[in-house]
């Protein structure tokens, strides 16, 4: 049987190295999530598409100009009497226009996009971690080191 206090003390050391390899985890994580929302990386490798994805979005997002009708009131009453003047309440929601549903529809599917690249970030990031088995302690071998006559009794 092995010594409790020995097992206990293979646990913490075993949770220390973990703990380390956490913070370079995390550190590394965090710096391809901030490469990934730079946009001058975006930028730099494909300027004409960057340049052109803001002049379109630049173009959907300013409003077009209104559009005033000026109506003559005599006018008005003669389109009165030949009943070709509907009113309608517009109490319902209102629909959009065309550039804010195409707005709503790209922002989606950049919203969508981003997701799947930090899963697919994340997924790397997990599947690049050492494996979680017990560590060689001090004096002990690595699994690499064993079969090499390195560190051998």
């Amino acid at each position: 049987m092995t010594d409790p206090k020995s097992s206990a003390e293979q646990l913490r050391e075993e949770m220390r190295q973990l703990r380390s390899h956490m913070d370079a985890d995390v550190e590394n994580f965090v710096e391809n999530t901030r490469g990934l929302l730079d946009w001058h990386s975006y930028y730099e490798s494909a300027p004409w598409l960057f340049l052109g994805t803001a002049a379109l979005a630049g173009y959907l997002l300013v409003p077009s100009k209104a559009r005033h009708v000026t109506v003559s009131i005599d006018d008005l009453a003669a389109l009165a009497k030949q009943r070709q003047v509907v009113v309608k309440d517009h109490a319902g929601p209102a629909k959009g226009s065309l550039g804010s549903n195409l707005t709503q529809m790209v922002m989606g599917m950049l919203w969508k996009t981003a997701l799947a690249v930090a899963t697919q970030q994340l997924n790397q990031f997990l599947s690049t971690r050492p494996p979680s088995g017990p560590t060689p302690g001090p004096g002990r071998p690595s699994p690499e080191t064993r079969g090499q006559g390195g560190g051998g009794k």
